[in-house]
């Protein structure tokens, strides 16, 4: 279960995620800066398989990894690789689309199903690809998405449930990033499964992120907890690359 907005205005970006987990994995690692391809990432270091659900790089595309609604159709062989990994390989494409051919010449089938969403600057736009054990569906992503909510517990209940939530707090109005942090923090109705700050007896809001991406610079700061506790983040910032 995870939870994902965005706001883009002239050409900028930020983009907020919850990420929700098990209480038994391992605790992530804050942002790292790392080169790939010669291109500078910034991303966050899953604690259990070392990839990432969220990654943002020098070209200001930010990539952010949702679990798909349901199992996969046949089990997993021992060794599947890890949706994490999947995001590394994506994070140097200069654009959502370049992201998006690498994507399409990669064997899904190891993977377990998922979301991923590829969210550039304006005005390219953002895509969204799904895989669901089965088949791979690619189309554009757009603000009426938001929020995008993944969850294997009532999928339909807890997306409904968080858009009401979005509603109330964003309406039609362009949210600015502390509309999208107020959002991301809520316990409305209440604090359970359904709320965005998500918490339940063998899950919870592990960890919230925010990308921001202006013309000079991505700055991605972490907090390693639930956002209606954590009281500090890590801050890494990198330099814009020229095209």
């Amino acid at each position: 279960m995870c939870t994902l907005s965005w706001t883009r205005r002239d050409d900028a970006v930020v983009v907020c995620m919850n990420r929700d987990e098990r209480r038994a994995r391992r605790p992530a690692r804050p942002p790292i800066v790392e080169r790939r391809e010669g291109v500078l990432v910034v991303r966050p270091v899953d604690g259990d398989r070392g990839g990432t659900w969220i990654a943002a790089n020098a070209h200001g595309l930010v990539l952010a990894l949702l679990n798909g609604d349901r199992p996969a159709p046949e089990p997993r062989p021992p060794g599947a690789p890890s949706r994490g990994h999947l995001v590394e390989a994506l994070a140097p494409a200069p654009t959502a689309d370049a992201a998006l051919a690498r994507l399409e010449r990669l064997d899904p089938t190891p993977y377990a199903p998922f979301h991923l969403a590829l969210i550039p600057p304006p005005p390219e736009p953002s895509r969204l690809a799904s895989w669901d054990g089965t088949s791979l569906a690619l189309r554009a992503l757009t603000d009426g998405d938001r929020p995008v909510v993944s969850s294997t517990v009532d999928p339909e209940g807890v997306r409904a449930a968080r858009r009401r939530v979005w509603a109330r707090i964003v309406g039609a109005r362009e949210p600015d990033a502390q509309t999208l942090e107020r959002f991301h923090r809520s316990h409305e109705p209440e604090r359970g499964p359904r709320s965005v700050c998500m918490h339940r007896d063998d899950a919870r809001t592990v960890s919230f992120t925010r990308v921001t991406v202006d013309g000079d610079g991505v700055t991605m700061a972490y907090a390693g907890d639930a956002p209606c506790r954590a009281s500090a983040r890590e801050i890494v910032r990198i330099d814009r690359a020229t095209r």
